[in-house]
């Protein structure tokens, strides 16, 4: 929550999508410490999930408050990640799909934050294509193969 209001950008804003037990939490510390530039929308349609990951420029993705679907879910829409050192840095490997952030700490993340914003467009659009393929690579077939299984189980046709 801290990096929203600390970075240098004016454009950063933390768009909090979902609910679970922690969001109290945060909506008090966002009012303690008096921060304007974060969004919360509380739980959201399945169906809407991927609208939302389209306005995403990055996922902070923490596992310590995040399940293991949301780097699935980013990686395949293209959305960079940025992760903490021993989180996912066996799927993700710094600058080429992604980000690992060198500490779990909000300034080893905005590091990250930082370095993704001086990127100029065409490098970030290539970012998004090799996120995108290694999500493809790593998630894409798992969820095939659970598709067909499931269509298999209920004797029903996929889309």
């Amino acid at each position: 929550v801290a990096i929203a209001e600390s970075s240098t950008s004016r454009n950063l804003v933390l768009l909090m999508v979902g609910d679970g037990d922690f969001l109290p939490v945060i909506q008090n510390l966002t009012k303690k410490l008096g921060l304007k530039r974060v969004i919360f929308t509380g739980k959201v349609p399945f169906g809407d999930v991927s609208r939302y990951y389209s306005m995403f420029d990055v996922l902070l993705y923490t596992p310590d408050t995040a399940s293991g679907i949301k780097l699935a879910e980013s990686m395949l829409t293209g959305t960079p990640v940025i992760i903490g050192p021993g989180h996912a840095d066996v799927i993700i490997t710094d600058g080429v799909n992604g980000f690992v952030a060198k500490q779990r700490t909000p300034e080893s993340f905005a590091e990250k934050i930082i370095e993704l914003e001086k990127m100029d467009s065409s490098a970030v659009s290539m970012l998004s294509k090799r996120i995108r393929e290694s999500g493809n690579k790593m998630f894409g077939q798992s969820i095939n193969e659970y598709l067909q299984l499931f269509n298999a189980l209920t004797d029903t046709k996929s889309p």
